[in-house]
């Protein structure tokens, strides 16, 4: 009893320390207290929220979407949002030099199985020797320290072998297509130059991707918001013989913005040269989830599942949904999107595109978006905590609280964990003090800051929630200090449109007193992710180079793999008391790992799915088989 209640008074003295130091990082609110950001004007599209989150996860999990029949939105993201597959998930990196082909440094090239042992692709002794450079010899200041490792491989994930698209095939999901050998993987299966972050949580993210180019402002065709000039919707005018193309902008619709991406991504999951109207025509087609199991008691799908569920638990039966992808669009979005009898022939069309295939990515992408809201993993141990349980932490994931809010939330901070975040709807008032909570009415979200050295009072530009923490050079992968890749002259980071001049849209506006002078620190910057889970998550950061939490906080301890970076976050500092200090890192390790919820871990409510059958390779037999979960609470809209 004296042991129990001498815990209990740590807890609330951490408890109480971590509230006064709240206004520095964001008040530590439960998840649950922070609303899940929407559209403003989603109504204009979407008028049956409930249909459209049935819509999104068919659309997320149903394999048929890929130009092979294999290939889901899911394959990539069916742990824990994330992918930890370990064969076939190697890319080369960059090539070295520039002009000629990148090499695999790890293994034997494609189809390798990644071992313990690879990781982390960057490996110095002493693991926490500082690796700070000296400007005139360009060596680590610590003597002792000897980077042992040194690889640009990327742990991707693996998606579809590389062909040309010729047709669709009707009711089949597999499409016609000519395959060529890839530069980098010959015949397999191609895999992807940064690791799949998850989409658990990915909602309350300002931009998605890890260089942010989805959007926060959906156009309703790509991921580019309005640096696609191009982009927009077909709508029938009532006088013109054809559907004419209308720009829209659907703010806080990131999610919907990245959602359009993969689909016709010649490395993820199409045959190159597809488009949005081939894959309407082909999904429009086809039983949705017409390959895979829907369990009877999914918590959004299981009341328009074909399958039984057997008295010991399993599931049989027919496959796929009782309902069809046009009855769901329908069911799910304004009717004068897509109820038009008029047409249009879009460019590489073989006829002319009725508007509900020219429409498809705007319901792809919302309907993906609404979905992926209703994954918000908010019953951690920690959420429990800050809500008042201090039974929920052990003491010492409590110590690693208070480590991680000293030196770890100035890019992880708030409820949300990232401080890249729309951040709109700050709670002022929660029960019991009042019922129901009460939120400001912050509309307005910094996109550009000013990273300033505490000691030199130096000042440059970044843009908020994206840092280069120095995992690789920044010349490796320029990350938010990247273009657009898809034909348009614009730079992606908010600060480089912001002194960019004039362009054809509305640009972010430099923070006050900075000018185009002040120096930019973007390239080589990666969005900050949100941590809830990550025990899950593996292997981490945006080349997926490491594969445990204890490899984290080594390589944060040290201060980085790259402190040479010019563009090096002011943040990323060695952090004080943890080098040399095993037992602080181990506290910080479990702290995070109390950010898991296990619902996400059991794959329960909202976190079920439907069955899935994923290629872990090209060799004979290397499907990973799902089998498909329901149960928990049903999901109703947020």
């Amino acid at each position: 009893m004296k042991l129990t209640a001498a815990l209990r008074m740590t807890a609330m003295t951490v408890l109480c320390l971590l509230l006064a130091q709240g206004a520095l990082w964001g008040a530590p609110y439960p998840l649950s207290k922070i609303p899940v950001p929407e559209p403003a004007n989603l109504s204009q599209f979407v008028k049956d929220k409930g249909a459209a989150i049935r819509l999104g996860k068919a659309l997320f999990w149903d394999m048929q979407a890929g130009s092979d029949g294999v290939q889901a939105c899911a394959s990539c993201h069916f742990s824990a949002g994330a992918d930890n597959r370990l064969t076939n998930q190697l890319h080369p990196g960059p090539a070295v030099p520039p002009a000629a082909l990148p090499a695999f440094d790890i293994g034997t090239g494609p189809n390798y199985t990644l071992l313990p042992d690879d990781f982390p692709f960057f490996q110095v002794s002493p693991v926490d020797g500082r690796l700070s450079i000296d400007e005139l010899t360009g060596l680590p200041d610590d003597p002792n320290t000897v980077v042992l490792r040194d690889l640009n491989d990327i742990g991707g994930s693996q998606g579809i072998t590389l062909s040309d698209f010729l047709a669709i095939n009707a009711g089949s999901a597999l499409e016609s297509g000519l395959p060529r050998l890839s530069p980098l993987f010959g015949a397999a299966r191609q895999v992807t130059g940064r690791n799949a972050p998850s989409v658990i949580n990915a909602v309350f993210n300002y931009s998605n991707f890890w260089d942010g180019r989805a959007h926060n402002s959906f156009n309703g065709e790509t991921p580019l918001g309005p640096l696609d000039v191009n982009a927009g919707i077909w709508v029938d005018d009532g006088e013109s013989p054809t559907l004419l193309k209308q720009r829209v902008a659907i703010g806080n619709a990131s999610l919907a913005s990245q959602a359009t991406g993969p689909p016709l991504s010649d490395v993820e999951m199409s045959f190159a040269g597809r488009t949005f109207p081939d894959l309407a025509r082909k999904m429009l087609a086809l039983t949705p989830l017409g390959l895979q199991l829907v369990h009877p008691d999914d918590s959004v799908l299981g009341s328009l599942s074909r399958a039984e569920l057997q008295p010991e638990g399993s599931v049989t039966g027919a496959a796929g949904l009782n309902s069809s992808y046009t009855q769901m669009i329908r069911a799910a979005f304004q009717d004068n999107l897509w109820d038009s009898g008029k047409t249009v022939t879009l460019p590489g069309a073989a006829q002319p595109n009725t508007q509900i295939e020219a429409n498809f990515p705007l319901f792809w992408g919302l309907a993906l978006q609404l979905y992926q809201a209703t994954l918000v993993s908010d019953r951690t141990p920690f959420d429990r905590f800050v809500a008042g349980n201090t039974d929920s932490l052990s003491l010492s994931a409590q110590n690693g609280f208070l480590t991680f809010a000293d030196k770890c939330a100035t890019c992880h901070s708030g409820s949300e964990l990232t401080s890249a975040v729309v951040g709109s709807s700050i709670p002022l008032c929660t029960p019991p003090d009042c019922n129901p909570p009460v939120f400001s009415n912050n509309t307005t979200h910094t996109l550009i800051r000013a990273d300033a050295d505490p000691e030199t009072f130096a000042v440059r530009l970044i843009d908020a929630g994206f840092f280069n923490i120095g995992v690789r050079p920044s010349a490796d992968d320029p990350g938010r200090g990247g273009g657009t890749a898809q034909g348009f002259p614009f730079p992606l980071s908010f600060t480089r449109l912001a002194l960019a001049g004039d362009l054809p849209f509305v640009t972010p506006l430099l923070p006050a007193g900075a000018s185009p002078a002040t120096p930019v620190a973007v390239d080589g910057a990666f969005k900050t992710p949100g941590l809830r889970n990550i025990e899950l998550t593996a292997p981490y950061f945006h080349n997926g180079s490491m594969l445990t939490l204890d490899q984290v906080v080594e390589f944060y301890t040290r201060g980085g793999n790259f402190p040479g970076n010019p563009e090096l976050a002011v943040a990323m500092q060695p952090i004080g008391g943890l080098r040399g200090g095993v037992l602080k890192r181990g506290e910080l390790v479990d702290f995070l790992k109390s950010l898991t919820d296990e619902r996400v871990r059991n794959e329960t409510a909202p976190f079920d799915h439907p069955q899935l059958m994923i290629p872990s390779g090209d060799l004979a037999d290397t499907m990973i088989t799902l089998a498909p979960t329901g149960g928990g609470d049903a999901v109703s809209p947020p």
